[in-house]
């Protein structure tokens, strides 16, 4: 284990923790934690969902796409799919091509291509606050283990904000 990949690693964690945690509002602080994510994994977008109580979404704040090409977006997601699954089933989900998953629905129109994903519940024991989703890492390869690591810390410390 290379120590000096691990402290330089807590110490972005810690950074971003305290990045997050200073937004103004909810809306914001979800924004910073979607932003941080995507950060520390080097990935081309992430989002922050947070289910509401119909098994849908309330909230969905997104990092990645510029505020003018979300609003050409037809509709945020509504929570089906593979949006749903970390909801619903409670476990990270990572794939190199979301299209072949059965439960990929497709995107709305003028959503940005994407092609691999790392779902994260957020979670402390039996309750769910939201999911972290990040996709298509910046290099083209694969989601790994660590990015998955990191992700996870992530998720942790946003349940506790959250």
């Amino acid at each position: 284990m290379d120590m000096t990949n691990v402290v330089k690693q807590l110490n972005e964690i810690s950074s971003a923790v305290m990045y997050a945690t200073e937004g103004v509002d909810l809306d914001d602080v979800l924004k910073r934690i979607a932003e941080v994510s995507r950060n520390l994994v080097q990935c081309k977008y992430a989002a922050l969902g947070i289910p509401d109580a119909k098994d849908g979404l309330e909230h969905f704040k997104v990092a990645g796409i510029s505020d003018t090409d979300a609003a050409k977006i037809d509709h945020l997601p509504h929570g089906h799919g593979l949006i749903r699954a970390p909801m619903r089933e409670r476990k990270i989900i990572r794939l190199e091509r979301m299209q072949d998953d059965e439960r990929s629905v497709g995107f709305p129109e003028n959503h940005p291509p994407m092609k691999s994903l790392l779902g994260v519940p957020i979670q402390m024991g039996d309750q769910l606050f939201g999911v972290l989703y990040l996709c298509d890492r910046v290099d083209g390869k694969p989601f790994t283990d660590e990015d998955q690591q990191l992700i996870e810390t992530i998720a942790g410390y946003a349940a506790l904000t959250i």
